[in-house]
């Protein structure tokens, strides 16, 4: 990023007030503690706090520009832009910048797996272009625009993350990236609180779809009829093509071969084929490397170089990290929870060679009228599926442990706790050669008891 300041505020129609007009804006943030010389400091209202208040400090660390909605008085050396709305002014200088490069973008989103799915491409585009990726899970609309604003000439490809809780988000994060290609992990339950329905979820999710600028590719999962249904029926204006277990995807996995620590298995596309091995564990990430494949075979790679790329691809943070604990292994997979993701879990889980199948597992946040359902499923998969100890967290525990009697899971196989400070307790009831899973949504914070057990029981 290299703008001029007085450039910077035509952009997004603002008024500029003190600094340098021509001075070069190098970078943006939104925190004030990440400013770093040549920033644009963007403040907004939080909660918490409220950026305006920080413009000196930006100043001091070397910022060169602010964007603001409120009347502030700008600091000597600072160049303030004023606009209405600092949000809309982000998102519209992001536009303005990814316009000026003709790079190919990939929008990748879906109800579960998504942020893996996005590693998955981002580790196969770079065994061919420079890439540039969502970095975490940055994908909402402000680290998408922020995203983009890190854009240079050197980037061919652009891997970027899209969430919502919305209508309309993903089609204006689509607006301000212009993806050529799209793909959507699935149609679950998640957001299902704030959207009402899994129609409106379908719709939301295919905003993606119906913001494609060209080559207009879609990349749906094959085997989730919800979507791919949807995705052919509604094909007029981009090309759909499904990847999957099944004998009808345009990619198929076949003689997938299962490890503790990842999986084998062989594409199958047109009349080749090709085998690939991943370093991520279950059945549910052979879905996630089919759609990255695709992704590769649609850019004109070679296969064999898509395989090396899939080989590198690592699992993010709290997203089925499996490490060993003293003589425990973990599974850290609390970066967030869904009905889907957990079963996935489970399953990871159960292949794992130990003593003891251990799942402590936290509530399952925004599933609207299927709340109390799911969490008495959740307890019932896990009895079905022969975990040796449940600890149950969260407002929903007792509907968890619930559904895990009515399975025939044993009263004293279970164990509930209102949040992860209490549930830290159960951490005791663990033994040698344990094989250990955490998960659970954001709001639960599943991932300070991992930080707990990896930290020797000490806070």
């Amino acid at each position: 990023m290299n703008i001029q300041v007085s450039t910077l505020a035509a952009v997004v129609n603002g008024r500029l007030m003190g600094g340098d007009p021509l001075a070069a804006v190098t970078s943006a943030c939104i925190d004030s503690r990440k400013v770093a010389p040549g920033s644009l400091f963007v403040a907004f209202k939080g909660e918490n706090t409220d950026g305006h208040l920080y413009l000196e400090d930006c100043l001091g660390r070397g910022a060169v520009a602010a964007l603001v909605e409120k009347a502030v008085e700008a600091p000597e050396g600072l160049a303030v832009i004023h606009v209405q709305n600092t949000l809309i002014a982000l998102q519209e200088l992001a536009a303005w910048w990814r316009r000026r490069f003709a790079l190919q973008a990939i929008g990748v989103t879906g109800s579960s797996g998504k942020t893996t799915t996005k590693e998955l491409i981002a580790a196969v585009v770079e065994a061919g272009f420079t890439t540039i990726k969502t970095l975490g899970n940055h994908n909402n609309e402000i680290g998408l625009p922020l995203r983009m604003l890190d854009l240079d000439e050197k980037h061919q490809v652009a891997v970027l993350e899209m969430g919502m809780d919305a209508r309309g988000q993903i089609a204006r994060l689509c607006e301000i990236s212009q993806p050529g290609i799209g793909v959507i992990t699935n149609i679950g339950d998640s957001h299902l609180e704030k959207l009402g329905s899994r129609e409106n979820i379908r719709l939301a999710k295919m905003e993606l779809a119906h913001n494609l600028t060209e080559p207009k590719i879609l990349i749906v999962n094959g085997d989730d009829p919800f979507l791919r249904d949807y995705a052919l029926d509604t094909a007029s204006d981009w090309t759909a093509l499904t990847y999957g277990f099944g004998r009808g995807n345009n990619f198929r996995a076949g003689e997938v071969k299962e490890g503790p620590r990842g999986v084998d298995f062989t594409v199958f596309w047109d009349d080749k084929c090709i085998d690939v091995s991943v370093p991520m564990p279950g059945d549910h990430n052979v879905l996630n490397a089919l759609a990255a494949f695709t992704v590769g075979i649609q850019l004109g790679m070679e296969p064999a170089t898509i395989v090396r790329g899939l080989e590198t691809a690592r699992n993010a943070a709290g997203r089925l990290n499996i490490k060993h604990v003293g003589e425990l292994t973990v599974i850290d997979d609390s970066y967030n929870s869904n009905p889907d993701s957990v079963r996935a879990a489970f399953k990871v889980l159960l292949r794992q060679p130990g003593k003891r199948h251990v799942a402590f597992v936290g509530d399952m946040l925004e599933l609207g009228s299927s709340t109390e359902t799911s969490h008495y499923q959740m307890g019932q998969i896990a009895a079905n599926l022969g975990i040796d100890l449940l600890v149950a967290v969260g407002d929903w525990s007792e509907t968890v442990a619930t559904g895990a009697l009515a399975a025939g899971l044993d009263a004293g196989q279970i164990q509930t706790y209102t949040d992860s400070r209490a549930a830290s307790a159960a951490l005791a009831m663990l033994k040698p050669d344990d094989v250990v899973l955490f998960k659970g949504s954001r709001g639960i914070q599943m991932e300070t008891l991992v930080a707990l057990l990896e930290n020797g029981g000490q806070k």
